[in-house]
């Protein structure tokens, strides 16, 4: 039954976040309809073109600190979620330690297969000296 709820659960997370896309692609739309005729109402006021466009790309430093601000707030969500003690299994606990003992071991075994291959080609530059080739 865990399962059943953690699938909902998945589900309702993407759903929102594919909704939360749509509206931003809503929203960049109408910003650009809005910006288009902004830009053509000053054109024929007779604003140079060249200072509508320093205007608006020195207007993108907006986007920075909302983007900064954004990031900072999820590591401070994830940082208190990380330290707050959950209610899951002892067994998703073990299984997930088994989980990365057993990468952990992969990849040490990966590394002494590297280290290995490293001395028999060692080895060999080492025969092929000896050898005057």
């Amino acid at each position: 039954m865990a399962r059943d709820g953690d699938t909902q659960t998945e589900m309702l997370q993407k759903t929102w976040r594919w909704c939360l896309g749509m509206l931003y692609v809503v929203a960049v739309a109408v910003i650009w309809i809005v910006a288009s005729f902004v830009v053509q109402s000053v054109v024929d006021s007779g604003v140079s073109p060249f200072l509508i466009t320093y205007i608006c790309n020195t207007l993108f430093l907006v986007y920075l600190p909302v983007v900064e601000i954004g990031r900072a707030s999820r590591n401070l969500l994830r940082r208190k979620k990380a330290e707050e003690p959950s209610s899951v299994d002892a067994s998703t606990d073990v299984s997930e330690t088994l989980k990365d003992s057993e990468t952990e071991n992969l990849l040490d075994s990966n590394k002494i297969a590297s280290d290995q291959m490293l001395l028999e080609v060692k080895g060999l530059q080492v025969l092929s000296d000896d050898n005057g080739m």
